[in-house]
């Protein structure tokens, strides 16, 4: 009588995805650079809740402490976990989250992760509600601070429980990184917007930025420059990655690189503009 046929390893997500964002059969250099992508998608959402906290630290703070603090804080919460990852990625395929409970831990250790892990996303849910809470009342909506935490919290609950459902009903992995992968097309050339504009915008002239000027504009415009390279099996492809699936990892770039440099040049002329129109500026000389 035949034994047991043995169960073969499948693929890891990284191996997935990478074969599928940056085509089958594709190198190394492709593979590590959709594991970048992944990795930096995942560091650099968290980026957008400095604004929201660094308001309540004195104004003497150093900023090299800021810088060290935020950046040692990013590179231990991701090599840490990352290290577990691979450490458990050799006992045995982790394909969901209860695999890991299942597979891997003792029963009663495996109880007490769970509870941790959601421990930890009520913690981290918290995060997101006061951030989109900032986010709604800047826009312009007038309503107290907590009547704008329970609207986002109600709608990001409810944005989260359907798209949590979809995953469930396919590959979780390949759907939890095409929304990191979603994430980093859409966060990289915000950031690149907020830096450009922290360290080369002018003040305004009246005190008040406006809410959707030049800088909403060049986000938009890094989006748009980075669909044809976007490649996300199942949900979208853009004709550039469909034809040369190698540069599907890069889309995130692109935009990052097209917001940046536009918004850089749109700040100078408007910098260029104000300083002649200041009443300042020396009049000419006539002949």
């Amino acid at each position: 009588m035949a034994g047991p046929t043995p169960r073969t390893r499948p693929p890891d997500a990284t191996e997935r995805l990478g074969g599928r964002v940056a085509g089958e059969g594709a190198g190394e250099v492709e593979v590590d650079a959709v594991a970048g992508a992944v990795q930096a998608a995942r560091s650099l959402s968290f980026s957008s809740y400095a604004a929201d906290y660094t308001r309540y630290l004195p104004r003497d703070t150093p900023p090299g402490r800021l810088v060290r603090n935020a950046f040692g804080g990013a590179l231990l919460g991701s090599v840490w976990i990352a290290s577990l990852g691979a450490a458990i990625g050799t006992l045995t395929f982790v394909g969901t989250p209860t695999d890991l409970v299942n597979n891997v831990l003792p029963p009663a250790l495996g109880a007490l992760t769970m509870l941790a892990l959601g421990i930890s996303t009520i913690t981290s849910s918290c995060l997101d509600c006061y951030s989109g809470a900032m986010a709604w009342l800047v826009v312009g909506v007038r309503m107290a601070r907590w009547q704008a935490v329970l609207v986002v919290g109600t709608i990001g609950s409810a944005i989260g429980s359907a798209i949590g459902w979809a995953a469930g009903q396919g590959d979780y992995w390949e759907s939890f990184q095409n929304f990191l992968i979603l994430l980093g097309n859409w966060i990289a050339p915000w950031i690149a917007v907020m830096l450009v504009h922290h360290y080369s915008a002018p003040a305004p002239s009246d005190g008040e930025t406006p809410r959707f000027g030049a800088g909403f504009a060049t986000w938009l415009l890094g989006i748009a420059a980075a669909i044809p390279f976007m490649s996300q099996p199942g949900v979208f492809t853009g004709p550039l990655a469909d034809h040369h699936p190698s540069l599907g990892p890069y889309a995130a770039a692109v935009a990052f690189t097209t917001a940046g440099l536009t918004h850089l040049l749109l700040t100078r002329t408007t910098r260029t503009r104000r300083h002649l129109n200041s009443p300042t500026n020396p009049e000419e000389i006539p002949a």
